[in-house]
């Protein structure tokens, strides 16, 4: 268990950050019921979390940080219906990709109890690479679904997919999407039976 002060003052800083956050309009809203579910107990608070989403970015090196320029972020369903990769200007000699990428979030834990129990839960709920992200200095639980593609979309300056074959792309993203969204209530549900009175 980290130092009861230490933890209530991570928790205020990353609620202080949650608001501005929100105020920027930086927050995914479909998250934001789960967040504000986990932020109420008294033993946790969030650091950062995302529903899952599907992204097209451009990139000079896929593993690089550096070097990145974002073009289209859905996290909805309706959104995802919204991408016409005609309508993107990658940028020359950079890699255009397309990535879904499943719901993550970080969660600070007070002690390592609650810390089991949350990643137990989320794992049972189907979010399958929920794990310690770290114990020391601070105790966080990653929750992180399974539902994840990567497919390069555009090189050597031309788009390298097929009209049809992105369409299919989009509809799979979607129904991971689905999937993942449904994890997620399930996990939102348990927490409301483990950790407050129906």
């Amino acid at each position: 268990m980290i130092d009861k002060n230490v933890f209530l003052t991570r928790k205020k800083r990353s609620l202080h950050n949650l608001e501005m956050a929100l105020e920027q309009h930086k927050v995914d809203e479909i998250s934001l019921p789960l967040v504000n579910l986990v932020n109420r107990i008294p033993d946790m608070y969030t650091t950062s979390s995302c529903s899952g989403r599907a992204i097209i970015i451009g990139k000079d090196k896929i593993r690089s940080k550096y070097h990145t320029k974002f073009y289209f972020k859905a996290h909805t369903m309706s959104e995802l219906n919204l991408i016409n990769l005609g309508d993107i200007n990658f940028e020359p000699n950079l890699t255009g990709w397309f990535l879904f990428e499943a719901p993550n979030f970080h969660i600070g834990v007070k002690n390592l109890k609650t810390a089991e129990i949350l990643r137990d839960i989320a794992l049972s709920s189907g979010l399958g690479k929920s794990k310690f992200q770290s114990i020391q200095p601070s105790l966080t639980v990653e929750i992180l679904g399974t539902g994840n593609l990567a497919l390069p979309i555009y090189f050597e300056n031309e788009i390298q997919v097929s009209i049809s074959f992105f369409q299919m792309v989009i509809k799979e993203s979607i129904e991971l999407l689905k999937i993942e969204h449904q994890r997620l209530r399930n996990f939102q549900a348990k927490i409301l039976s483990m950790f407050f009175d129906t």
